[in-house]
């Protein structure tokens, strides 16, 4: 049972952007959340990436996807495959590691 109360003064703009964090129909709630159960909130939370980062990534790996496909139906032999295609593998792996990292 709660029956103590804490009051805090904040501004107008502090107020305005507490409302806009606040997930929930109650401040209350949320704050109580926030402070008292950190650890809970932060497995909870996802990082959010750069939307522009994520398309970049997405356009570097189709154009890797597109050269690897050009490569593979060249006729070249395998040994000309395997030489132009290993520093392909690699920058995907990066690609894909950063992906993640995001």
């Amino acid at each position: 049972m709660r029956i103590k109360s804490i009051k805090i003064r904040v501004t107008e703009d502090e107020l305005l952007t507490l409302k806009t964090l606040c997930p929930k129909a109650e401040l209350a709630t949320w704050i109580r959340e926030r402070c008292l159960a950190p650890s809970a909130i932060e497995k909870v939370k996802m990082m959010k990436a750069d939307p522009d980062l994520l398309r970049q990534l997405a356009f570097l790996g189709n154009n890797l996807n597109q050269l690897t496909r050009k490569v593979n139906s060249s006729g070249l032999s395998p040994l000309d495959q395997i030489h132009i295609l290993s520093p392909l593998v690699v920058i995907s792996e990066a690609l894909d590691k950063l992906k993640h990292d995001c």
